[in-house]
Parts: structure tokens; C-alpha cells; sequence
């Protein structure tokens, strides 16, 4: 018995398409996996040469002075500015001093716009 004379022509060109529309989703999703990886990849790549240079910097500044102290910036620095260009502007303005007193030089590497989403304590440095 032959059992495409039993199956309409527009079913089995139907069954066709889905087949077809099946396989390129498949596809798709592999692609987003490969690219998913690639992303994490690259990612944890990038992490790893961010803690070398923290690393060495660490160790520079171990190296500088080995009774030397370390100070942080006074919560007021952060807590007493009423908006967030305010606060960011105290930041630099102690930074830059504290560099000036131990001779040192402060480099910037860009500055992020302000986001939306972003609360109004959040300081972008």
C-alpha cells in the first residue's frame, strides 16, 4: 500500500516547513550558546588581566613603603554632597589633594554618563 496517496499534498508540504522551521531553530539556538560562551570567555579573560594589574600594583605599593599608611576618604567625602555631581566633585577634589601631599599622579580612564536607572547615591567614577 502506498502511503502517500493516503497523505494530502498540502500536509506533507506543510510537514515540510515545520521540519525546515524546526532545523533553523536549532540552528539559532546553537549559535546563541557559541555566542554566549564567547562572551563568557572573553569576560573572564578580561577579569584575569584586571587582577594581574591589581596585583602589581598591590605589590608596587608594597614595595613603595613598607611603613607607609594607607588612608581612605572620610565618609563626608560621600554622605555630606546633595546630589551625585556634588559628591563625585568632593571625590576628585580629595583625591586630587591626597595625590598632590604623597606626590603621586591620578589617571583617569573615562567617565560613564549618568544612566537612568541609576539610584541618586550612585557615584560613576
Amino acid at each position: 500500500m502506498n502511503l502517500s496517496a493516503l497523505v494530502p499534498p498540502s500536509q506533507t508540504i506543510l510537514t515540510w516547513t515545520m521540519l525546515g522551521a524546526l532545523c533553523a531553530w536549532m540552528v539559532l539556538c546553537a549559535c546563541l550558546v557559541q555566542y554566549a560562551m564567547q562572551a563568557r570567555s572573553e569576560a573572564a579573560q578580561q577579569l584575569g588581566e584586571r587582577r594581574e594589574t591589581v596585583e602589581r600594583l598591590e605589590a608596587r605599593a608594597r614595595a613603595d613603603g613598607p611603613g607607609r599608611t594607607i588612608t581612605t576618604a572620610p565618609a563626608s567625602a560621600f554622605l555630606d554632597a546633595s546630589t551625585q555631581g556634588l559628591a563625585g566633585a568632593q571625590l576628585q577634589a580629595y583625591l586630587t589633594q591626597t595625590a598632590g601631599a604623597q606626590q603621586a599622579a591620578i589617571i583617569s580612564s573615562g567617565l560613564e554618563p549618568t544612566k537612568r536607572e541609576d539610584t541618586p547615591d550612585t557615584i560613576r567614577l
